[in-house]
């Protein structure tokens, strides 16, 4: 019964119980309830995006439980559609993971070890609009205005992908950084969402011409430091655009 009619999203699940914690008891540290803050950077920063707009993080009369949040080097571009989860349960079972209980019994570094497996197969665990906890895809949330109410900062680290020397093998990174355009394209953010699309084609329009509106120190395009400021463009600014 502890993930009764839940099959993903359970540290997101985690995080809305954290608050709702914070709402009914911070009155007896002094705190105000009705003016709380959450700050998120990476795969933060996608989190607090899912809080501003899940409806298990709002009160009877639809209000959120958040009143500001700060959203820093990420965005809802990351979103695994439902049917993704039946790559990640395929690839989770070939490596002898069956259910959420043999995962919770991994160590830490058995857990990292899982995870840079199921990278090196393009198959990340991210958030999945699961129709609970993410109804839909968030960035059609933010559309239809679910973030009302809530005054949101947003930023993003320069450089920010290259964090991930710090965490994958060499090889694993390289092939992350020099594939980037590959794994953009796989992205499954909506792309019918008009204003997604017209940032998207802008966007691609600029790749294809290497950005020209860059002055000295452009990279080569086939240069590893371009595929690394690509990167750090699409994952950690044009996705805040898609929110603005």
């Amino acid at each position: 019964a502890k993930y009764e009619g839940v099959n993903a999203n359970l540290a997101h699940l985690d995080q809305i119980d954290a608050i709702w914690w914070v709402r009914h008891n911070i009155g007896a540290f002094g705190g105000d309830s009705t003016n709380i803050t959450v700050f998120g950077e990476s795969a933060g920063c996608v989190s607090t995006g899912i809080i501003a707009v899940s409806p298990l993080a709002k009160d009877k009369d639809g209000n959120s439980i958040v009143k500001n949040i700060i959203m820093q080097s990420g965005g809802m571009n990351v979103i695994q559609n439902p049917d993704s989860l039946g790559g990640m349960e395929r690839n989770l079972h070939d490596m002898g993971i069956n259910n959420v209980a043999a995962l919770e019994g991994l160590s830490f570094e058995e857990l990292n070890k899982v995870w840079l497996q199921l990278v090196a197969k393009n198959t990340t665990a991210n958030p999945n609009a699961d129709g609970t906890i993410i109804p839909v895809d968030p960035v059609f949330s933010w559309e239809a205005n679910a973030a009302k109410g809530i005054n949101v900062l947003q930023g993003y680290n320069s450089g920010e992908f290259t964090y991930f020397k710090t965490c994958f093998p060499e090889e694993l990174y390289l092939r992350l950084a020099k594939n980037v355009e590959r794994y953009l394209e796989k992205s499954v953010a909506p792309k019918d969402l008009p204003d997604y699309k017209k940032l998207r084609e802008k966007y691609y329009a600029a790749i294809r011409s290497e950005f020209p509106e860059w002055k000295d120190g452009v990279p080569a395009k086939d240069s590893l430091r371009f595929q690394e400021e690509l990167a750090d463009d699409w994952l950690f600014l044009a996705a805040h655009a898609i929110e603005a």
